[in-house]
């Protein structure tokens, strides 16, 4: 049985592994897609954008991304940045 806490634990420690994959291999631009999409997941939609502008640099014709970088820019301009 997963609980919330069990189930929000995880998210924090697949957060906080993407980071340090972030900080260790900046290089690997699928790891700034990922840590955009978890920070999207947990109601970061600045940050989010950010790293997913980081990826879109070297993957620009990648039109799923851009797709979700069209949402996080709506959640932007709704004001759904919980930071």
């Amino acid at each position: 049985v997963t609980t919330p806490f069990a189930t929000e634990s995880l998210f924090e420690e697949a957060l906080r592994s993407i980071r340090k994959a972030v900080e260790l291999r900046p290089d690997r631009m699928l790891y700034h897609r990922d840590l955009a999409v978890l920070l999207a997941a947990s109601g970061q939609p600045a940050p989010a954008l950010e790293a997913l502008d980081r990826y879109l640099e070297t993957a620009p014709d990648d039109q799923p991304a851009r797709q979700f970088r069209q949402g996080l820019v709506q959640m932007l301009s709704n004001g759904s940045d919980q930071r």
